[in-house]
C-alpha cells in the first residue's frame, strides 16, 4: 500500500501545540499526519486512456456526517514524460456512506502519459447540509498502465 502523507496547517492556542510555546499563540503551526484514508483514498493504478492523452484517476470516500455533496479535484504528475493533468468530479455524497470516486485528468499536448510511476495529488470539499465546509487534501505514490 503507498504511503499517503497529509499536511495540514491549523491555528491552535499555545496550551494545544506539540511543541514549546511560541510567543503567538495564534502562529500558525504545520502539523503533518501519516494517514491511510482521510477518509478518502486513491487506487494504486491509472489506466491510460485517450493514447496517452490522459489516465482515469479512481479511488474510495466515505462522507462525513451531515454532508450532502462532494467536489474532488485530482492533479497527476508523471516526472520521466513532464506530462501533468488535472480532473474532477463531484456528486451525492449522504453523511457515513461510502462512495467510489472517478474522475478523467488530461495533459495538453505535446505531453502524454507512459507506463510507469507517477504521482496523484487530490483535494476533496464535502459540502454540508449546515455548517463549514469539510475540505481533505492528500498525495500518493501510483502506477500508470
Amino acid at each position: 500500500m503507498a504511503s499517503v502523507a497529509v499536511i495540514d496547517q491549523v491555528t491552535a492556542p499555545a496550551t494545544d501545540r506539540l511543541a514549546a510555546p511560541v510567543s503567538d499563540p495564534q502562529e500558525p503551526l504545520l502539523v503533518a499526519r501519516r494517514l491511510i484514508s482521510i477518509p478518502f483514498g486513491i487506487d494504486a493504478s491509472l489506466p491510460i486512456v485517450e493514447y496517452g492523452n490522459a489516465v482515469v484517476a479512481s479511488g474510495h470516500g466515505t462522507c462525513t456526517e451531515g454532508g450532502s455533496w462532494y467536489r474532488l479535484r485530482v492533479d497527476v504528475v508523471q516526472a520521466s514524460t513532464g506530462a501533468r493533468a488535472m480532473g474532477s468530479t463531484e456528486g451525492d455524497c449522504l453523511g457515513g456512506s461510502a462512495l467510489m470516486w472517478e474522475a478523467l485528468a488530461v495533459t495538453p499536448p505535446p505531453f502524454a502519459f507512459e507506463a510507469g510511476p507517477a504521482e496523484v495529488c487530490a483535494m476533496v470539499q464535502v459540502f454540508p447540509d449546515h455548517g463549514s465546509v469539510v475540505v481533505g487534501k492528500w498525495c500518493a505514490d501510483v502506477t500508470v498502465q
